[in-house]
C-alpha cells in the first residue's frame, strides 16, 4: 500500500497539477473593469472630502443675542401683558435699536399695529409707555371706528399710519350717487390681511377700522354709516390735495342711449264706478265762484280812452324843427 502512494506521488501528471493549484492560490483574484472604476471614484472623493477639510478656514460662532418677541398674536389696541411675551433669540447683526431686551419695557403699553406670534417687537408698534388711545389724536381731532366689508377695507391691505378717502353711496328716488364726503383720513387702527388666519381674532373684529376725524367730519361719517354704504380709497401718504367733489350719478356712468326713454303709451282712463258703500251717497256740488264787484260808473268814465294806433307816420323836417303826421290806413275796398 505504501508502495503504490508513493508512486503516486512520483506521477508527473499529479505533480503538474500541484504545481498549478499552488501558484493560483498564490495569485490575487482578478477585478472587473466596472469594480476598479467604483473604487477609484471611491478613492477621489475620499482624497477630496480630506482636502477640503484640511485646507478649510475656521468658522468664527455666530454670536447671538436675546430679545422681546410676541408669544402669540398681538391685535391692535390690545394691552401687552406678561403671558402675551417671550424671547427670540437672534443673531447679533439682525438687532436693531428699536427692539427690546426686558419684558419690563414692553409690559403695560398698548399695541398700535398687528404682531404676530414669533416676531419681534417693535417701538414703532406700540404706544408710548403710559400713552392711551386718547393722547394720540390731536386736540381738534376724535377717534372714530367703523365698520366695513372687505371690498371697503381695501382688501384689508391698509395699516396703521396710512391715510384714506371716504366714498358715499346712496339712493333717491330709484337712482343711486356716490361723493367723497372726506378726505385724507389717518388710520389709527386696522388689522392687515395676514391678521385673518390668527385664532385670536374674535368675531367682527376684521371689519373694524379706527379713523383720526374732526367733530363735523365724524358726524358725516356716522349719518352716512346709516344711510348707505361705505368705502375707503387708500392714498399715498405724502399726498395732501383735496380736489373738490362733485359727485356721480347713474348719467354719469351710463351712455347717452341708455339714458334715452321711449315715449310710453298714455294709460287708459278709468271710469270710476259706484260701490255698495258709496251708492247711497251724492256727490258734493263744488263751491260758488267768488263773487266780485262790478266797477262804478265814474271808475269806467276815469279810465282814459285808449286811441286807435294809426297806421302810417310821417315825419318832417324844417331846420331844426320836426313835425310828425300819423295818418290811418284805409281799408282796401272791393272793386266791382
Amino acid at each position: 500500500m505504501a508502495q503504490t502512494v508513493q508512486d503516486l506521488t512520483k506521477n508527473p501528471l499529479l505533480q503538474r497539477e500541484r504545481l498549478s493549484l499552488q501558484k493560483s492560490a498564490a495569485r490575487p483574484p482578478k477585478m472587473s473593469p466596472v469594480t476598479m472604476v467604483i473604487v477609484g471614484l471611491i478613492l477621489v472623493l475620499l482624497l477630496a472630502s480630506l482636502g477640503k477639510t484640511f485646507f478649510a478656514k475656521k468658522v468664527a460662532p455666530v454670536e447671538t443675542v436675546q430679545i422681546v418677541g410676541a408669544g402669540q398674536d398681538i391685535m391692535p389696541g390690545s394691552r401687552i401683558n406678561y403671558s402675551s411675551l417671550h424671547y427670540i433669540t437672534v443673531p447679533r447683526s439682525y438687532f436693531q435699536d428699536d427692539m427690546f431686551v426686558k419684558n419690563n419695557l414692553v409690559v403695560g403699553r398698548i399695541a398700535r399695529a398687528y404682531v404676530a406670534k414669533g416676531e419681534p417687537l417693535l417701538a414703532a408698534s406700540l404706544m408710548p409707555k403710559g400713552q392711551t388711545l386718547s393722547q394720540q389724536v390731536e386736540t381738534h381731532e376724535r377717534a372714530v371706528s367703523l365698520k366695513l366689508d372687505d371690498e371697503a377695507l381695501v382688501d384689508h391691505g391698509i395699516i396703521c399710519g396710512d391715510k384714506v378717502d371716504v366714498l358715499f353711496t346712496t339712493s333717491k328716488d330709484g337712482k343711486k350717487y356716490t361723493r367723497t364726503i372726506c378726505q385724507n383720513l389717518p388710520v389709527i387702527y386696522s388689522l392687515p390681511k395676514e391678521a385673518l388666519k390668527s385664532k385670536s381674532l374674535q368675531g367682527n373684529d376684521a371689519a373694524r377700522i379706527t379713523l383720526a376725524v374732526t367733530p363735523e367730519q365724524a358726524e358725516i361719517l356716522a349719518q352716512a354709516e346709516e344711510t348707505g354704504r361705505i368705502k375707503l380709497a387708500l392714498r399715498n401718504r405724502l399726498s395732501v390735495t383735496a380736489p373738490h367733489s362733485y359727485g356721480v350719478s347713474e348719467e354719469d356712468l351710463l351712455p347717452a342711449k341708455a339714458l334715452t326713454v321711449s315715449a310710453a303709451a298714455p294709460a287708459p282712463v278709468q271710469t270710476p264706478t259706484e260701490t255698495p258703500a258709496t251708492a247711497n251717497f251724492e256727490p258734493i256740488a263744488p263751491p260758488p265762484p267768488p263773487f266780485i264787484m262790478p266797477p262804478s260808473f265814474n271808475e269806467v268814465a276815469s279810465r282814459p280812452e285808449v286811441k286807435k294806433a294809426a297806421q302810417w307816420v310821417v315825419e318832417v323836417f324844417t331846420g331844426n324843427r320836426r313835425e310828425t303826421h300819423e295818418f290811418p290806413r284805409q281799408e282796401p275796398t272791393e272793386s266791382k
